[in-house]
């Protein structure tokens, strides 16, 4: 990953920006206290950050607990967020990469972004800056703790990978399924509400799947949607999900 929380700083800085390599810096979730150091500083990858052994682990439902850490040097084969969020192209097509080189479907070091989840394993892992492709870049894609609490956090109109922290949800015997959850910047007091409007199947299953894990609470968990959003009033976004795997609720 290469953002974390420096505790010296009291801020969120960039691997790139940083030098001291026996630094202790914490997890850029603000629900987990993962300790992270800087690798690479003097290596042929980009400077990142990383939990060594020794360090405080991240927490179990933690985002930046994903282990692939895509760099320049990995193989990509990237699908377009619009193709991803439809979920028109078949699994086994090839796409190609940022440089119109098509990639074998069987290369030992290729790495796909087509599904959802795939998409936010990488737009966690990589700096706001990195290009994704055709000019957009990870900031244009998702919404998360890191760029909220600029402008995003009164709203916005389009496609977007939001990820933030459940609230509570609603059913009813209009057929009227949403989950809320929120969108929280940790330098700043400002947060994003999300509403989304699901099937009473797919209401069931994220109900259910927080409910299991952490102990019949449902609000305070992680949850990634990727969908178009239009605003409801500042503050307030919305969507209505037509592909249940634009939900992500396991991390």
């Amino acid at each position: 990953m290469f953002e974390a929380y420096s505790i010296r700083e009291k801020r969120i800085v960039n691997a790139k920006d940083q030098y001291d390599a026996k630094e202790i810096f914490i997890c850029p979730d603000p629900n987990c206290n993962g300790e992270l150091k800087l690798k690479s500083i003097n290596g042929k990858k980009a400077k990142h950050f990383s939990c060594m052994p020794g360090l405080k682990k991240h927490s179990p439902d933690c985002p930046y607990s994903i282990s692939r850490n895509y760099t320049d040097e990995d193989k990509l084969v990237i699908y377009p967020i619009t193709s991803i969020m439809e979920a028109e192209q078949n699994p086994n097509e090839h796409s190609t990469s940022k440089n119109n080189t098509t990639i074998n479907a069987h290369s030992r070091n290729t790495f796909y972004i087509r599904t959802p989840k795939q998409l936010l394993n990488f737009c966690l892992t990589q700096d706001l800056s990195t290009e994704y492709c055709d000019g957009q870049t990870i900031n244009d894609i998702i919404v998360d703790h890191r760029n909220v609490g600029y402008s995003l956090y009164k709203g916005f109109n389009g496609t977007k990978l939001v990820v933030g922290k459940t609230i509570l949800f609603r059913a009813n015997r209009f057929d009227d399924n949403f989950i809320l959850f929120q969108v929280k910047s940790r330098s700043s007091n400002r947060w994003l509400k999300a509403k989304v409007y699901v099937s009473t199947q797919l209401k069931d299953k994220i109900v259910k799947h927080y409910r299991e894990t952490y102990d019949n609470k449902f609000g305070g968990h992680n949850i990634a949607v990727l969908a178009d959003w239009k605003i409801d009033e500042e503050y307030n976004v919305s969507c209505h999900i037509t592909h249940d795997r634009n939900v992500i609720i396991h991390f």
